[in-house]
């Protein structure tokens, strides 16, 4: 069982009753008269064409069910395709041989299949109209259009919340470590002052142990206030500087 036989069965219901114009037309070969551009079909017997009708307005994509108005070429279809055979499943598209006829003369979509070995069809171009009817005899096969469901598409992936302005600042620091901004002129020395004066401001250093200290070179007592700080904030303890323990050093984490 799939969705879009089920869509296609409710589409063929729905136009139970539906007959022929008065001139002898049908608006599905009006239908196919327009899509493939085949001047005179509207006039055609128009069996075939009513199921290719219902698939599209099923949706279903003309690689998995033919659009046709003749029925020998549908068949030729379903056997090229390996889709042809003898045995009734709903939605299977059945084609007959009447008496008197030397090729498969009409065609029906299954509906039902029943204990007794009848099937229930909703067939276009019966008695003018669209019918449903009870079937036993002149069954020459069936074809199974291919009534795969799509895939279903991946729900996308959560958006990301966006970056505050502090955020941005710690993503574009620089990670550190023992003996940084040593060189003369080297930029990372003023990343270096910052975590000089945080680590102060988050008193994980006392003010006068940093007496005489650079404040642009990572000291050893820039390290240990690190680790106390990675240490408080439940951070590995490293002693180096990452965006994490920056996150911590300005209170963003």
């Amino acid at each position: 069982m799939t969705r879009t036989r089920d869509r296609l069965l409710a589409i063929a219901r729905h136009e139970l009753g539906t007959r022929e114009r008065a001139d002898g037309s049908s608006k599905y070969g009006t239908w196919y008269q327009r899509v493939k551009h085949a001047p005179g079909f509207d006039l055609a017997p128009w069996c075939q064409m009513f199921t290719g009708w219902c698939a599209d307005r099923a949706g279903i994509p003309e690689s998995a069910f033919p659009r046709m108005a003749y029925t020998p070429y549908a068949v030729a279809w379903f056997k090229d395709r390996g889709r042809w055979g003898t045995r009734p499943k709903v939605g299977a598209l059945v084609y007959f041989n009447f008496p008197g006829g030397d090729a498969v003369d009409h065609v029906e979509i299954v509906e039902a299949v029943r204990k007794d070995g009848s099937i229930v069809t909703i067939g276009g171009n019966v008695g003018n109209r669209v019918q449903r009817l009870i079937r036993r005899s002149n069954i020459a096969g069936y074809g199974y259009p291919d009534y795969s469901d799509p895939a279903p598409a991946k729900p996308p992936a959560p958006a990301k919340p966006a970056l505050t302005a502090t955020e941005e600042i710690v993503k574009k620091l620089p990670a550190l470590t023992l003996g940084d901004g040593r060189r003369e002129g080297d930029p990372i020395r003023w990343d270096v002052k910052t975590l000089h004066y945080l680590l102060m401001a988050r008193d994980m250093v006392e003010a006068v142990d940093l007496v005489g200290v650079a404040d642009t070179e990572f000291a050893p007592i820039h390290a240990a206030g690190v680790r106390r700080l990675q240490k408080s904030a439940g951070l590995p303890v490293t002693g180096r500087v990452d965006d994490r323990t920056w996150a911590a050093l300005l209170r963003v984490s």
